[in-house]
């Protein structure tokens, strides 16, 4: 049966998830990939044209934009995880078990595999 690990970790699971994603907002804007609609970064301020950010918009100190990135990040990833936990006790603690015992471990797995993959409409 699954279970939950340390939730002591969990603060860290959203800040790694913050993170990696202006890890990838910054690397695009450096490449030269693509341009932001929502962002103007200068060395000094930031400003924000748009965006569901609890800490508002418009223009920001590092500081500010900061603190914006953190609570508007712990406050949705929070929000999202209340539904998300639901679908991951009923997966992985009920049916990816039943799919194990049915088919065999190799056999499981791969449709649990198959099954995850119903969310990849999401990236487009």
């Amino acid at each position: 049966m699954w279970r939950i690990g340390n939730p002591w970790l969990w603060p860290l699971g959203i800040l790694v998830q913050i993170a990696s994603t202006f890890t990838i907002v910054f690397a695009v804007l450096d490449f030269g990939w693509g341009h932001s609609g929502w962002f103007n970064f200068s060395p000094s301020e930031v400003t924000i044209s748009g965006g569901p950010w609890l800490l508002g918009i418009g223009r920001q100190s590092w500081a500010l934009f900061i603190a914006n990135v953190l609570v508007t990040g712990i406050a949705y990833s929070s929000l999202s995880g209340f539904f998300t936990v639901g679908e991951e006790f009923c997966w992985r603690g009920f049916l990816q078990n039943q799919l194990i015992k049915r088919f065999g471990t190799s056999k499981g797995v791969t449709a649990s595999a198959c099954f995850g993959l119903h969310g990849i409409y999401q990236l487009y």
